[in-house]
């Protein structure tokens, strides 16, 4: 009788430990589980292009495809609206290019005001695109509308394109947390001057915070006050003073420089071989003499 107790005694010990090793190694096991991966980013989509091969590529890359309501746009990637055209050709229809046109003019009624930009995203589905729509998209929409255009030969590329738009927006909240604003005069200056290319080391940033009062007398001292101060030297003074006091360029071409490298004559042999060509060109310099026309309007002083 005794023996059968220490028999059963055992065997429930025995029982109660394998069951505590088993579990004991599948929590084990369940913590050293890797955890699935973090989502790369979020894109929104409208209701036309959901179920596309873009965006099977993006959830494909870890991206989060969310729908949204509004057919404004096709895609929103942070603060950048896309807007889609599925082949180059389709712009080769008339109707088809005012209805891109109007889509455009709406997006950016709507979109500009709250801090949005607005790009056209466009497949090219052709080795050799027509001159004139190629024309149409320079001088109409990215002239005239002010809109962005993104030609990409593949969906691979409109993917990839959408995807670094997702992650690289300013308008993230990675970015905003990452870019925390400092309020205190000196790690201020010490980021502005210790930039690419690096005009003043921190030290020197320190040195000429206690020798100059403010930042606008650092500003506009001379060459042989930015000398004097210890350890800078008159080379590098001279770098800092010639960028400090450098104009700025004017950001805007002219139409009017455009329209004097165009004004070129046609060869016989041009005109022959590529007469698309020759009608795309003469259709370009005809827009642009009609924005020059309108610039020259723009800066004539009004009554």
């Amino acid at each position: 009788m005794r023996k059968d107790v220490h028999v059963c005694t055992l065997r429930c010990f025995t029982f109660f430990l394998s069951l505590f090793l088993s579990l004991s190694l599948f929590f084990f096991f369940q913590t050293r589980r890797k955890m699935p991966p973090l989502p790369r980013g979020t894109v929104m989509v409208s209701e036309a292009c959901k179920g596309g091969k873009i965006i099977r590529l993006m959830q494909r890359h870890r991206y989060v495809v969310e729908g949204m309501d509004n057919d404004v746009c096709d895609f929103v990637c942070g603060r950048t609206c896309v807007l889609y055209v599925n082949g180059l050709n389709r712009l080769c229809d008339e109707s088809y290019k005012a209805a891109v046109s109007q889509r455009i003019s709406f997006a950016k009624a709507r979109l500009v005001t709250v801090g949005r930009r607005i790009v056209l995203l466009l497949l090219v589905d052709s080795t050799d695109p027509r001159p004139d729509v190629l024309a149409w998209l320079n001088l109409h929409c990215s002239v005239e509308l002010r809109c962005a255009v993104m030609l990409c030969w593949t969906e691979e590329e409109c993917a990839s394109y959408l995807e670094g738009l997702a992650v690289f927006s300013v308008g993230s909240v990675d970015y905003r947390v990452s870019n925390k604003k400092e309020s205190a005069p000196m790690p201020v200056l010490i980021e502005a001057f210790t930039q690419t290319p690096q005009l003043m080391t921190r030290n020197d940033v320190v040195r000429a915070a206690h020798r100059y009062g403010s930042v606008a007398e650092l500003l506009t001292a001379s060459f042989e006050d930015l000398a004097s101060l210890p350890g800078f030297g008159p080379k590098r003074a001279g770098r800092l003073h010639t960028v400090l006091h450098a104009g700025f360029h004017a950001s805007r071409r002219l139409v009017s420089d455009l329209l004097a490298e165009s004004n070129e004559p046609h060869g016989v042999d041009e005109m022959h071989s590529a007469p698309d060509r020759v009608l795309a060109r003469e259709k370009m310099l005809h827009v642009l003499t009609q924005l020059r026309c309108r610039e020259m309007e723009d800066e004539s002083p009004t009554d």
